[in-house]
């Protein structure tokens, strides 16, 4: 089991390589003369509605590449998804979202930062 601060430090570094995975293909678009869709969309957030099915396909992601083109099907499901992400970690830190014991074993690649986006948003869909 996960301590949690094992589990917090997890989420994080999967935060942060769901950007980077973003960030990699989109300056490889760019150095190739290509146009990546990241680079494409409106600067203003996308609507909070758009991570919950983003995040139920990102669950079952089992690798980078799986993930990769995840986010190619669904780039404003996966910018809503990160900026969600954000938010919800942040409630994670302070203690108004919690998750239960996690095991590691098992997991598919994005899993523990889903869980923390999917439970963040099943919160704000309780507080209406």
């Amino acid at each position: 089991m996960l301590t949690p601060e094992e589990l917090l430090e997890r989420v994080e570094v999967q935060k942060q390589d769901l950007i980077g995975l973003l960030m990699d293909d989109a300056v490889t678009d760019v150095l190739a003369g290509k146009i990546n869709p990241l680079f494409q969309m409106s600067f203003d957030p996308p609507p909070l509605a758009l991570a919950i099915p983003f995040t139920d396909a990102l669950i079952l992601c089992p690798t980078d590449e799986a993930a990769k083109s995840c986010v190619m099907k669904d780039m404003p499901g996966a910018r809503a998804f990160i900026n969600v992400a954000e938010v919800a970690i942040g409630d994670l830190k302070k203690g108004v979202i919690r998750l239960r014991p996690q095991r590691s074993e098992q997991q598919t690649r994005f899993y523990l930062l889903a869980s923390v986006v999917q439970e963040y948003l099943e919160a704000q869909q309780r507080n209406r």
